[in-house]
């Protein structure tokens, strides 16, 4: 089944790729052009809120597969036993690889909804939990 997609554009972002300022546009495969935007802060996409009753800062990645905490938040909370798992490493959305160290159980309290989260443990994030 082909599907078709509508974007609609500011006009201002109907200009092609510029090479004396590639900086400014670029130009997609399907020919479609677009202003590029300058990156938000490393907090933009981030909350605070109790894991398992302790404070954390969390960046919320609604396309995230999996939750994530690193392993300096962790020891800060009290938590289950971290379980091993089959899973050792995955693949990021940017071509790199983040080593697992195993699975633990959270509580996630997001205004009065707690929820319970399977987080793989690492070393390797640069942020306190996803």
């Amino acid at each position: 089944m082909n599907s078709q997609f509508v974007y609609n554009q500011p006009s201002y972002a109907t200009h092609r790729y510029n090479r004396s300022n590639p900086s400014s546009t670029f130009t997609s495969n399907g020919g479609t052009s677009w202003i590029k935007k300058k990156p938000s802060s490393s907090h933009s996409s981030s909350i605070n809120v109790p894991v398992n009753n302790y404070i954390t800062n969390v960046l919320v990645d609604t396309g995230a597969a999996i939750s994530l905490i690193n392993e300096r938040t962790l020891q800060c909370i009290q938590h289950y036993p971290i379980t091993s798992c089959s899973l050792k490493e995955i693949h990021t959305a940017n071509s790199g690889f983040i080593s697992l160290l195993g699975l633990v159980n959270l509580n996630v309290k997001i205004n009065h909804i707690i929820t319970t989260v399977d987080a793989y443990v690492t070393r390797d994030l640069v942020c306190p939990m996803i």
